[in-house]
């Protein structure tokens, strides 16, 4: 038997680099402690997140819709501590994310930056979409009898697979869009210019360890 990957420090780029946009409601800015906000547009949608917290099963959940492919992150069980970290978190929640559909860590770098730029939500049509994942997930979850019962990830593939109507009223379903960005993006799946103390792999495990 594999024994349980070790916590790793994570190293994230220089703060140089663009960062990931995190729109977040009023409830979750709350709850990262009112961080500094960005007044700015991330240049392209794909970097572009929003973000809602909410309580499912007695348990804090975190839903993060990408802006351009409408690809769901989710978060269960944040604990006060974890969220002193966000950063880290979300990077570990989204490496496990991708992991789950085969993509490579080049991939994980196309999309995280390495930090995240914290501002409003000003999407209606993306906050849209998280109210009805929400909705989604509070079925599911009672259905199966708690979160103990779930299977994040498989969750995770389940809502990455449901379309969804886009502004330009044509349906968008979040993996295969995701699919279409990360090709035009990282033709060839190149790899990353330096090696990840944390991987896909590693990620993905410590994620379902802690849920």
């Amino acid at each position: 038997m594999t024994p349980p990957p070790q916590e790793c420090a994570w190293n994230p780029k220089p703060e140089s680099e663009a960062p990931v946009h995190l729109h977040c409601t009023k409830k979750l800015l709350a709850s990262l402690g009112y961080p500094h906000l960005d007044q700015s547009l991330p240049a392209n949608p794909l970097f572009g997140w929003h973000a809602h917290i909410v309580s499912i099963a007695r348990a804090k959940t975190i839903v993060a819709i990408n802006d351009h492919n409408f690809f769901a992150v989710i978060m269960p069980g944040i604990k006060k501590a974890q969220l002193k970290n966000f950063a880290h978190e979300f990077h570990l929640a989204l490496a496990a994310a991708l992991a789950s559909e085969q993509w490579e860590d080049s991939h994980l770098d196309v999309l995280f930056g390495g930090h995240i730029a914290y501002a409003k939500t000003h999407d209606r049509q993306v906050l849209g979409i998280i109210n009805q994942v929400v909705q989604d997930m509070e079925c599911h979850v009672q259905h199966t009898g708690g979160w103990k019962n779930i299977d994040v990830i498989a969750l995770t593939k389940k809502m990455n697979r449901i379309p969804w109507l886009a502004s330009t009223r044509h349906t968008i379903f979040p993996i295969d869009q995701l699919t279409k960005d990360l090709d035009s993006l990282s033709p060839g799946g190149s790899s990353p210019s330096a090696p990840r103390t944390t991987t896909y792999s590693d990620a993905a495990r410590m994620l379902l360890l802690r849920r």
